[in-house]
């Protein structure tokens, strides 16, 4: 081991929310809602599903999760999340590669 050793490194930081979006109607006159993953960096939003009128955003985050794995690879990011999708379903949905706990 070499000294002195470098500080660590932050990680890249995804944010992923659900927001209905303001202003907006759809055919079917409800408003949309959208479940995003955003980066922490620049609030740049890299990804998006619309949520269906008959359900909420827990079923949508396990396909996020997959979308974003195969288009920005998830290894090595931090991915933020609300207390919603702490439940154990939605953490099934990362990689086994991937989780830690």
């Amino acid at each position: 081991m070499s000294f002195p050793i470098a500080a660590p490194a932050p990680l890249p930081a995804i944010a992923v929310d659900g927001k209905a979006v303001r202003g907006a109607v759809g055919p079917d006159g409800l408003v949309p809602y959208l479940l995003a993953a955003a980066t922490h960096e620049n609030a740049a939003v890299i990804a998006e599903r619309l949520i269906g009128p008959k359900t909420n955003e827990v079923p949508e985050f396990a396909p996020l999760l997959r979308e974003l794995d195969a288009h920005v690879g998830l290894a090595g990011h931090v991915i933020t999340v609300d207390a919603g999708h702490t439940a154990p379903t939605p953490s099934c949905s990362v990689p086994n590669s991937e989780r830690t706990g």
